[in-house]
């Protein structure tokens, strides 16, 4: 999805995309914590995934945007840049 979007993925593997055990799962969502300001953007399908807490608290000016692929919602969340007028 952040090539789709053309975006940079964060610096952590992507924990809804493997086999995590509890206690892994909870050491990457104290890992992305520490590193969630340096974090632009999340793209997720599933609004309760607990890094996005630590993201929102980062950024707290951050919206989300929703899309739809192949009949599947996703949402973008990020602080978005409006274009200036010309």
């Amino acid at each position: 999805m952040y090539f789709l979007a053309d975006l940079v993925p964060p610096p952590l593997p992507d924990p809804n995309s493997m086999v995590l055990s509890n206690e892994d799962r909870a050491r990457f969502v104290a890992r992305f914590a520490g590193i969630a300001g340096q974090v632009d953007y999340i793209v997720t399908t599933d609004r309760k995934i607990e890094e996005l807490d630590s993201f929102l608290a980062a950024h707290p000016g951050a919206t989300s945007i929703s899309r739809t692929l192949s009949d599947r919602p996703y949402f973008i969340y990020g602080v978005f840049q409006t274009a200036a007028a010309p």
